[in-house]
């Protein structure tokens, strides 16, 4: 008997996390109507009914009945409804071993047909209290989520088997990640000195590792600051900050706004019927 084995494809799927920050069903009127729209999680909009639109950098997009769009992490866009849109919503982050966002790879709004049947399917798995809905649901959401990267012709250089240098260090980095994560710190862990741990991560993945550690510390800052309604000053002394002060003043020197004004302007978007 021969057995063919794709470990490349196993390790990836087993590092592979969908992460579904918020959702809903809704019924969206003239109210649905925002500019400057720009978030740390990926939209998967489901339409049913009605009509609405998404426009980014000069471009329009209708919202038909019967597709689903995607909208990725980092895009700026705004959207409207002239008259009313029924939409399923998903609110989503890709997460891969390195812990970074791979739906944020994308470009720009894009459109799909959703598969007769599976949009009455994807609401019942919805709308279900029990297991079988919601492994059915998971199941829905990869698969769109599959086609929407397999259409955009992206993702094949992150799929790669990352040394063993790497598959310690990426759970090292997120499990221990605050602003007082230093390259010391993780040097000691890796019983590496500073200076090989930084020469080795930069040769293996093109960016430097202090880079790496802010990228995930400001994006997990933002997505404390979307997904909970925790005080500044307690997401400031998780994320390892001495006081509110210096988070904020880290926060705005790489996001440009405060964290409150991050807050309010992204909260907008998300309570009630607003998505």
């Amino acid at each position: 008997m021969q057995t063919q084995r794709n470990g490349r494809i196993v390790e990836y799927i087993n590092n592979l996390r969908v992460h579904v920050m918020e959702s809903g069903y809704c019924r969206l009127g003239s109210e649905w109507n925002r500019k400057d729209v720009c978030s740390p999680y990926t939209r998967l909009y489901f339409i049913y009914a009605g009509e609405g639109a998404v426009l980014w950098d000069g471009r329009r997009l209708p919202l038909r009945p019967g597709f689903c769009y995607l909208i990725p992490a980092g895009l700026s866009f705004e959207y409207t409804c002239g008259g009313f849109l029924d939409q399923l919503y998903f609110h989503v982050n890709a997460y891969a071993a390195d812990g970074c966002d791979l739906l944020s790879r994308l470009t720009g709004c894009r459109e799909l047909p959703v598969p007769g049947g599976e949009l009455a399917d994807l609401l019942a798995h919805y709308m279900s209290e029990n297991l079988a809905g919601a492994f059915g649901l998971q199941a829905a959401l990869q698969r769109a989520i599959a086609r929407f990267v397999g259409s955009a012709r992206t993702g094949e250089d992150a799929l790669e088997i990352h040394s063993a240098f790497l598959r310690r260090l990426y759970p090292l980095v997120q499990q221990t990640l605050s602003s007082r994560t230093t390259q010391k710190m993780l040097a000691d862990a890796m019983a590496m000195s500073q200076s090989a741990l930084a020469k080795r991560f930069k040769a293996e993945t093109g960016v430097t590792l202090g880079r790496y550690i802010d990228n995930l510390l400001l994006e997990k800052a933002r997505q404390l600051l979307v997904t909970t309604a925790d005080p500044i000053g307690e997401i400031a002394e998780r994320l390892g900050f001495c006081d509110q002060f210096y988070f904020s003043r880290y926060f705005r020197q790489r996001q440009h706004e405060t964290p409150s004004q991050y807050r309010k302007r992204l909260r907008v978007w998300i309570e009630g019927t607003a998505e």
